[in-house]
């Protein structure tokens, strides 16, 4: 079992009322994975952040594992003990 740590910034940490969360994966996981499996956690409250109507991520959002910038189709496995920051766009004028 890998534990990854999660970490919400702005919207996000709002939206699912927390700012730190746990995952436990029995399996290799990469970056698209764990988005996913927060998706099916969450629901819309993650989801109307993260991904287009379409279901596509949206860039904007920032994803940072371990302090390095990350590509969402990153096909890295994440390793046990991984953060995973996922900071969401700051709007504002």
């Amino acid at each position: 079992m890998k534990t990854i740590k999660v970490k919400y910034t702005a919207q996000l940490k709002k939206a699912v009322g927390k700012a730190n969360d746990v995952l436990e994966v029995e399996e290799t996981v990469t970056l698209e994975g764990c988005l996913k499996l927060l998706r099916a956690k969450y629901t819309d409250a993650f989801t109307n952040i993260v991904f287009d109507e379409d279901g596509h991520y949206l860039n904007a959002v920032l994803l940072v594992v371990n302090g390095v910038q990350r590509d969402f189709l990153d096909a890295t496995a994440m390793q046990n003990g991984d953060e995973l920051m996922i900071m969401s766009p700051i709007a504002g004028g």
